[in-house]
This record gives C-alpha cells, structure tokens and sequence, in this order.
C-alpha cells in the first residue's frame, strides 16, 4: 500500500482518513492551515501534522485532495513539486482542475454527507472514480474497492449531474425538514412525531420508483385541502411560498400526459 498525504482536515478528510487507516493504509501526513485541525487529525492517525503546504514531503505515494470544491485548483497550485498521483474528492469539480499540477490525477467521490463526529458505514456507500490513465487505474480502484462494495467508474460530467441529484435528495429534504421543525416548535408540537413517517418514505425508495410512491394533495390535485394549508401559512410568506412552488409542480408534473 502507498503512503498517503491527507490535503485538508474537515469532515471528507477525517472519515476518508480514518477509513484508510482502518484498513491498513500508511497515512503519513495531514496538512490543514489551520494548526489545530492538523494536529487533532493526525493524531487520530498516527501521522505528522503539516500546517505549510511547502513543507509536504516529495514522496512516491497518493495524494488525497479533501478541501472545499472551489479550493482544489488553487491548493493543486501551491504545491512546489508534481505528486505522481494527485487525487480529489470533489461531486462537483472535473479530473481536469488536478491535470497541471501532477502526472497522474484521479477522483474518489464518496456519494454520502459525511461528518466529522459521525461514523459512516463505508461498507454501503458507493464510491465514484475517475482516473486519468491507466496507470492510475489500479491505486485508485483498489482503494474504492477496500473501503466500499459499490465502486463505479463515473466521469466529470457525470459526476457533476449525481452531485446535483444528490443535492435534491439530501440537502434540499433535509432544509424541508428543517422548516417542518421550526413549524412544529412554533405550535407546540412534537417533531418527532414526525420520525416514523420520514423512515417510511425514505424506506419505500429502496422497494420502487419515487414516482409511484408519490402521495398527498397535490397529487390529487385537492385544492381545498391545499387552499387551507396556504391559508394557514399566511403569516410565514416563505413557507408559504415554499409549499406554492412544490404543490404546483408536483401537479404539474403528475398531471402530464
């Protein structure tokens, strides 16, 4: 196995990190320029704590990019010597954005929201790669294959259209539930109440398509029910306007021939 250098200690950084550990990967060093993060990362995996990036050694192995996506090229520039395998772990940004600053380049794309206090299963989570030749193939496609058992070989533009898929799933449901909380607070209700019907609608994804399973007034088109509910939001215009826009189109788009 390849030495590894963590760029980056926030969330993607330490799950990714400490996942490799666990299976044996040598990680040598974290670079982080904030002094802390290094340090508290690198003690979770034994490894040596860089807060300049010019101080990062020149060594044979991989290089694992987790900083934000519109850091990875200036962060791939500051580097003072072409790493023979220069990864990133971005949804949204191309293979490309890693191109002129190393030989090799790849992408490992873990399609999950990982934090940092929070162990994921890397068992279950699928893995995207992309490679820049065939001598990249093998180190990349071992490491997804170690950690996960759904790797899939996704390229830039692909990548970038399970990002945005992925940006509807997770953080635009999870805004949704947020609202439903403040909602429920604001009338004295329990939003916990709440739980086992987003365990349910989230586990008949896993039977069938979203689209059979889709339920509620605006599917039936009940323009009574859907009238009192705006009524009742009268006084959250931007809840209001919320429940508009979803309620039109899910009309709209069931209602197509």
């Amino acid at each position: 196995m390849l030495p590894i250098t963590l760029i980056g200690a926030g969330n993607v950084a330490w799950q990714l990190g400490k996942a490799l550990y666990k299976k044996g990967y040598p990680i040598i060093e974290v670079y982080s320029r904030t002094p802390e993060n290094a340090q508290l990362l690198s003690d979770e995996l034994h490894a040596k704590p860089i807060i300049a990036i010019d101080l990062l050694s020149q060594h044979q192995g991989i290089f694992i990019c987790c900083v934000s996506d519109n850091a990875i090229a200036s962060v791939a520039e500051q580097l003072e010597f072409k790493p023979n395998l220069l990864v990133h772990t971005s949804g949204s940004q191309p293979i490309d954005v890693l191109m002129p600053f190393s030989i090799q380049a790849g992408v490992l794309y873990p399609l999950q929201s990982l934090l940092r206090h929070r162990d994921a299963n890397w068992s279950s989570i699928p893995i995207c790669i992309e490679v820049s030749n065939a001598e990249s193939l093998h180190q990349i496609q071992m490491i997804a294959s170690h950690l996960s058992n759904r790797v899939e070989h996704i390229n830039s533009t692909q990548r970038r259209q399970l990002h945005l898929a992925a940006v509807l799933v997770s953080n635009f449901t999870n805004y949704l539930y947020t609202r439903a909380e403040v909602y429920c607070k604001e009338h004295q209700l329990p939003f916990s109440i709440l739980h086992p019907l987003i365990l349910e609608t989230a586990e008949r994804l896993t039977e069938n398509s979203p689209l059979l399973w889709q339920t509620g007034p605006a599917r039936r088109n009940d323009t009574i029910t859907i009238d009192i509910h705006k009524q009742m939001l009268q006084n959250d215009p931007e809840l209001q306007q919320l429940y508009q826009v979803f309620s039109e189109s899910i009309h709209n788009f069931f209602s197509k021939p």
